[in-house]
């Protein structure tokens, strides 16, 4: 009877295991889907020093910021396509694929213009982007985040 119970016990949890494995996905897998950014958490994680300047610009700029991040829509393809569509309709289309150990999301334009952003944070409910500054361009936000829609 002992044997019996050590074997029910072991079978048991190589079943759990066996099933939470099987549960996660691959990160190509979690990312394939419809992200919807999230503009408050998006602007609240803004750095001391942006959030200044952007304190300080006139509210019909801000407005306009907003308009252009908020309930902005990036769909991920499971063949690799990648559409992101703005608040204002437009949309931009491409391909999309991780690069450097599922670190680092290359989105493609349709010219083959190869645009890199470091995934921070990527689950089957939230994905974090980590943009970088362009030259001596700054951006507002250097973090994106997204809920899977």
């Amino acid at each position: 009877m002992k044997v019996f119970n050590h074997l029910l016990i072991t079978m048991i949890l190589c079943i759990g295991f066996g099933t939470h494995a099987i549960a996660q996905n691959s990160p190509a897998e979690s990312l394939v889907g419809t992200w919807v950014l999230d503009y408050n958490a998006t602007f609240s994680k803004m750095e001391m020093q942006m959030k200044v300047i952007f304190d300080s610009i006139p509210q019909s700029q801000k407005s306009t910021i907003e308009k252009n991040y908020r309930n902005r829509t990036m769909i991920f393809d499971a063949n690799g396509n990648f559409r992101q569509i703005f608040p204002d309709g437009r949309a931009v289309n491409g391909s999309w694929l991780l690069e450097q150990n599922a670190n680092t999301l290359v989105v493609i334009d349709p010219s083959g213009n190869r645009y890199f952003q470091r995934i921070k944070e990527l689950n089957d409910f939230g994905l974090v982007l980590k943009m970088e500054d362009s030259g001596d361009s700054r951006l507002f936000v250097k973090e994106l985040y997204f809920t899977k829609n």
